[in-house]
């Protein structure tokens, strides 16, 4: 019989998947590109798969460094789903805005409303949480340096972002990014 938690943990990085393959087929045209681009995104993936296949393993990979027990199993599924939760409801807010590459779409506007109003890039601190809940289920040294890389692959990918939207909307982004934090609200 599977872990309760563990079963909710892989649920939510499916839910993920299935919502962001869906929602993106109805995006918006691209306009832009933004260059080099692609290398974030890509090392992106490369850590979310990481972290899904190897760091939610129950052996010893990279070595152990507590024990998973049930509180944690569950602990780690709470902050999971609120990672998923805080994802879905990012991307619902871009709409048809979204992408999963550094871009700008035709007619794109700037977004500052629901989470978007509390971090600059609310999908990738719901990424960090999922990835960070899932390393913690597992207990493993690779969990937490896969997180690690992770949180830097979507901070570079922040950054290339930020540019963009500055050059796009350069009336209001300036004020925005002095308002909003980037990753975790009144901190980071």
């Amino acid at each position: 019989m599977p872990d309760p938690s563990r079963v909710v943990i892989w649920a939510c990085w499916f839910a993920l998947a299935v919502v962001w393959t869906i929602a993106g087929l109805f995006t918006k045209r691209t306009v832009v590109h933004a260059q080099g681009a692609w290398h974030a995104t890509l090392l992106v993936r490369a850590c979310l798969i990481a972290v899904i296949v190897l760091a939610s393993t129950a052996g010893p990979v990279g070595g152990r460094l507590w024990a998973p027990g049930p509180f944690v199993g569950w602990l780690s599924a709470v902050l999971v789903a609120t990672g998923l939760a805080l994802a879905l409801w990012a991307r619902a807010e871009l709409g048809r805005n979204w992408s999963a590459s550094v871009v700008l779409k035709e007619g794109q506007s700037l977004v500052c409303s629901g989470p978007y109003a509390i971090v600059r890039h609310p999908i990738y601190t719901g990424l960090i949480a999922m990835a960070l809940g899932t390393a913690c289920g597992g207990g493993t040294a690779a969990g937490v340096g896969l997180v690690c890389a992770l949180a830097a692959a979507l901070w570079a990918k922040s950054r290339r972002e930020e540019r963009l939207m500055a050059a796009a909307f350069p009336a209001e982004y300036p004020g925005y990014r002095r308002r909003v934090r980037a990753f975790v609200p009144y901190l980071l």
